[in-house]
Order: C-alpha cells, then sequence, then structure tokens
C-alpha cells in the first residue's frame, strides 16, 4: 500500500525517542540535509535527548538543531557546567564553570535576573584569563515550534571590551535548547569563542607583519 492510494501526497517520518538513526538520515534527506557518519551520531545523539524533554521533533528543530551545528566555531572555551538561583524581585546568583584553552574557571556573580547573573559570571570568568570580555550589543530570542515544550533559539551579537571603535569585530553566538537559560549561557559562550578566534588571528596577522616590517596601524584596520 502506498500513502498515495489512501489520499495522501507522501510518507510522513515522526522522530521521537524511539527513532533510529536510518530513519533520521531519511527524514533529514527529506528535509535536503544528507549527513552521515560521525556527524550523523552527533546529530542523533542530539536530537534523542531533544526528544526526552519533548514530545515530539518538528522539522522545525531538526532544521535548528542542523542550522546550530553549523553555526558552531571550534572550541577554545568550554562549559563544564552551570548553575542558578532566583528570587521574587529579579535578584538572582549564577555560578559556570568554564575551561578556557589549558585553564579552568569557576565564577559566581550576581544579577537582575538569571541570564543577567550568568553573563556576569561568564565575563569574569573570560576577563580573567583573556583579559577581555564580552560587550553585549544584541540579545534576541525566537521559539523554534508550537506548544509549551518547544525549543528556544537565542542569538546574541557581542564585541570585545578592548575595542570600542566603531569598526569592531562584531560576533554573533546562536543558542539552541528547551531550556531557555541554558540557550542563553550556549549563545553567549558561542559570540565569545568567535571573539577570541578572531583575536588570535589578528594577533598572528600581526606577529608577521612585525617580523616583516610592516606598519602595525594597517594591521589593525584588516577586517
Amino acid at each position: 500500500m502506498t500513502p498515495q492510494s489512501v489520499g495522501l501526497s507522501g510518507s510522513q517520518l515522526t522522530i521521537g525517542k524511539l527513532s533510529g538513526r536510518r530513519g533520521l538520515k531519511e527524514k533529514l534527506h527529506t528535509l535536503g540535509h544528507d549527513v552521515d557518519g560521525e556527524a550523523l551520531d552527533s546529530v542523533y545523539a542530539q536530537v534523542i535527548a531533544l526528544a526526552d524533554a519533548k514530545k515530539e521533533v518538528t522539522d522545525a528543530d531538526l532544521l535548528a538543531v542542523l542550522e546550530q551545528r553549523a553555526a558552531a566555531a571550534p572550541g577554545t572555551i568550554s562549559l563544564a557546567g552551570w548553575s542558578v538561583t532566583s528570587s521574587h524581585g529579579g535578584r538572582a546568583m549564577g555560578m559556570v564553570s568554564l575551561g578556557i584553552g589549558d585553564q579552568s574557571r569557576s565564577v559566581e556573580a550576581n544579577g537582575n535576573g538569571p541570564v543577567d547573573a550568568l553573563y556576569g559570571a561568564i565575563d569574569q570568568a573570560l576577563e580573567s584569563v583573556l583579559g577581555w570580555k564580552p560587550i553585549l550589543d544584541e540579545y534576541e530570542i525566537k521559539a523554534v515550534s508550537a506548544g509549551e515544550d518547544a525549543q528556544g533559539q537565542v542569538v546574541v551579537r557581542v564585541r570585545r571590551s578592548t575595542e570600542n571603535a566603531a569598526d569592531a569585530f562584531v560576533a554573533t553566538g546562536h543558542g539552541l535548547s528547551t531550556n531557555i537559560i541554558e540557550a542563553s549561557v550556549a549563545a553567549y559562550l558561542a559570540g565569545a569563542e568567535k571573539l577570541q578566534q578572531d583575536a588570535v588571528t589578528k594577533a598572528a596577522i600581526l606577529e608577521v607583519a612585525r617580523a616583516s616590517g610592516e606598519a602595525p596601524e594597517k594591521v589593525e584596520k584588516l577586517p
């Protein structure tokens, strides 16, 4: 029996926590993405974890997972854990544990709400190792799909605290989770990672320029 014989235009595959890799691969293919090998294993693990938190994983959820993976930067900054407490009146205490290069930092900070407290803790941890902290220029929350258990996607735009010029590099970070606080932390760290990669690249270019006798001010204007 074909889907067309009962009035359907085609097959529909619902992804849940009992779905297999083959079913996920076929579903991704119908969405225009061919994923194999280790990449499929990684996406599968993320989707199954999402299915444990949601009743149903939608097409929009799957596309958001793939978009999140595509936007991920190499990991110099890693998150070991976080916790936050918040009370009536908006005040909160946040704690983060980060790996920054070969160093570890665990920091607590107060804030006006859980996200502000966690961002403050991240700022202190990064500044103690890297010498700068992210400056938040934009923060946006979007619902990926409908329903109370929908994934939330957080998008932030950040720049280094040591760069205040109008042409300073601004990085975009994305976070995705059914927990909006977790998505907020992931987005902020993704943006910070891109800032660090930019700083490392510019430092390497500057070192080469100095060795060749090129004026440093020319290098500082590089995009």
